[in-house]
């Protein structure tokens, strides 16, 4: 199971559509054309787009199954009192206060201050509770943690 929010659900559809549709008959025209060329036996043009067609069809796989087995998750079925997918918690690492949205793989993006709720980070945040202090072992060693709140 993935944990998605809906807008990356719909991300996810849009891409996999344009695989189907628009990138399928892009490769297609790319086959016709390398077999109009000549002799297909030494002909790299072709090898190459059926390589693309291979791996197109490999990522249209992997998206249906990650859409397929997708679960919802929102701030606003976030759990309050600990630390699930879609809270927003801030706490202390360290010395330093941060704050970062818990999400699924598939939303990961450190920029957007979100953590991967199966990240080092992100695993040891879970199931946590305001107040409590614990250590983790992060990348960057063992480090304290302190929650102060959740949303």
């Amino acid at each position: 199971m993935c944990y998605i929010t809906k807008e990356k659900l719909e991300d996810l559809k849009q891409k996999l559509e344009y695989l189907k549709t628009a990138k399928r008959q892009e490769i297609v025209q790319r086959i016709k054309e390398a077999k109009e060329m000549g002799d297909i036996s030494e002909n790299a043009e072709l090898d190459v787009a059926n390589e693309e067609r291979g791996m197109n069809e490999v990522e249209i796989s992997k998206m249906e199954d990650l859409i397929r087995h997708a679960k919802i998750v929102s701030n606003e079925n976030a759990q309050k009192d600990w630390v699930g997918i879609g809270s927003t918690v801030s706490f202390l690492l360290g010395k330093n206060e941060v704050t970062y949205q818990v999400v699924g793989s598939e939303d990961a993006d450190l920029e957007q201050k979100k953590i991967s709720n199966e990240s080092p980070l992100g695993g040891a945040l879970t199931g946590r509770k305001v107040g409590e202090a614990f250590e983790a072992n992060l990348p960057a060693g063992k480090m304290t943690i302190k929650i102060l709140s959740i949303k």
